[in-house]
């Protein structure tokens, strides 16, 4: 089941960071009458416009984390293209384990990745997939299957989200 469909020829990550301020309420921090304190900003958008990161964090709860917003076109009998999207929670420390996780297996195994183009590594982390394949020392993408979506985070993307989100977490 999709967390929702809108219709847009276009992505953004201001249209990322309107939808998922609802999914962090709603299902991160949860709903109460008390007032709740909470930031939320884009890390970066994958180049084909399926997957944006985030950083959000909530003092007042003592939580932080990556989400992960995934973006695909679907139709409808009459034709009309509408963009399917669902968020993924990542907490700050599986977030951690997940960089590290992708950066040790893509580093292991870059010799055999490098070696045939068909080549490929692929692990599961909680419910996503993620396959990398052939180039991953020289900025291949990464492609993560969740929940029916399949999208590519394009090694630009993917090192900005990185870069960006452990900064964002380091004490000041």
């Amino acid at each position: 089941m999709l967390y929702g469909l809108f219709f847009a020829k276009g992505y953004s990550k201001e249209i990322s960071i309107y939808r998922a301020k609802s999914f962090i309420m709603s299902n991160v921090l949860g709903l109460s009458g008390d007032a709740q304190l909470f930031t939320i900003e884009a890390l970066a958008a994958a180049g084909g416009g399926e997957l944006t990161s985030l950083f959000y964090n909530c003092p007042q709860k003592n939580k932080s984390g990556l989400i992960l917003g995934f973006y695909n076109d679907y139709w409808n009998d009459n034709g009309v293209t509408y963009q399917g999207y669902k968020f993924k929670d990542i907490p700050k420390e599986r977030a951690i384990e997940l960089f590290n996780r992708i950066d040790s297996l893509g580093s292991q195994n870059d010799s055999f990745l490098n070696k045939d183009r068909d080549n490929n590594v692929f692990f599961t982390y909680e419910d996503l997939t993620f396959l990398l394949y052939n180039g991953w020392s020289q900025g291949s993408p990464i492609r993560i299957f969740y929940n029916g979506f399949d999208v590519e985070w394009d090694a630009i993307a993917y090192r900005r989200s990185e870069d960006r989100f452990l900064k964002k977490i380091e004490p000041k």
